[in-house]
């Protein structure tokens, strides 16, 4: 957990961060193309704490519906623990879980948790609900999505006129191999 806020915290050079996570439903056709790759559901699966040892196969965890949605709520009650405050600096982070949001900061060395209902969203997929809070944003503002999804892509086309116009939109793309990350400016 803490490394995890550690890399999210210390890797962007930002006021803002939003970890927007997919609402796990079922059934629903994402499931239904799991099924299809015979990606199911693998096991039931939850976090007790930190002391926890982690799957041997992480890549086969998070391909679990039952792992991603136990190691969100975990983040983000672990993440609202004052010796944590040191990651978050100045930034605030936003992290979806479910049909909720919460809004971490840090002052004075103690890190505040609070739920933020105006970006409670019912939307299954990460891409729609990315929108969703770019949306949000009265701009002037530069926005940059971190995926390795394309779909992204089309979708910030798709949403473009609902966006203010003083918000500039780029997309990190990353595909995971040799020399393809790139920052696609979608305005």
């Amino acid at each position: 957990a803490v490394v995890i806020l550690e890399k999210v915290c210390c890797s962007y050079n930002c006021k803002e961060i939003h970890l927007v996570f997919d609402k796990i439903l079922t059934p629903s056709i994402k499931g239904f193309e799991r099924d299809c790759r015979n990606i199911g559901e693998l096991e039931s699966f939850t976090i007790a704490g930190p002391e926890q040892l982690r799957p041997s196969s992480w890549t086969n965890a998070l391909r679990n519906n039952s792992f991603k949605e136990s190691l969100v709520t975990f983040l983000i009650s672990y993440w609202e623990r004052n010796e944590l405050s040191v990651f978050y600096g100045e930034k605030i982070v936003y992290v979806t879980c479910k049909n909720k949001c919460f809004r971490f900061t840090s002052s004075n060395g103690k890190v505040s948790k609070s739920e933020m209902p105006n970006l409670y969203a019912l939307h299954e997929e990460a891409d729609s609900r990315m929108f969703f809070h770019v949306r949000s944003l009265s701009g002037p503002a530069n926005i940059v999505l971190r995926t390795n999804d394309t779909d992204v892509l089309i979708t910030a086309l798709g949403c473009m006129e609902n966006i203010n116009e003083n918000i500039k939109i780029w997309i990190d793309i990353n595909v995971y191999a040799k020399n393809t990350r790139r920052y696609i400016f979608i305005n």
